[in-house]
């Protein structure tokens, strides 16, 4: 069996503080979302993602997660490599 090589991504959200916990819960339900934070201050999320294709990134992001109510901005960032894990 060939395992093939998963690119990683954290992706911050920004958005409307009414609407983050339901924007936090269709989140979770993708299935290229591994985590998903709730962060305090301006009512951001944080959430890390695996494709295993590099050009699945841009769709989860432009059309699935930007275009959720409640979305103001969108920022990715790949993950180059993973220095430590518990």
């Amino acid at each position: 069996m060939t395992v093939l090589p998963a690119h990683n991504a954290v992706i911050t959200i920004h958005c409307d503080l009414s609407a983050r916990r339901e924007i936090g819960q269709k989140l979770i339900s993708f299935p290229e979302i591994m985590r998903v934070w709730l962060l305090s201050g301006n009512g951001g999320i944080l959430a890390f993602a695996k494709v295993k294709e590099m050009e699945a990134l841009q769709p989860l992001v432009d059309r699935r997660i930007a275009n959720l109510a409640g979305v103001r901005s969108v920022e990715m960032c790949l993950v180059l490599k993973e220095l430590k894990k518990k």
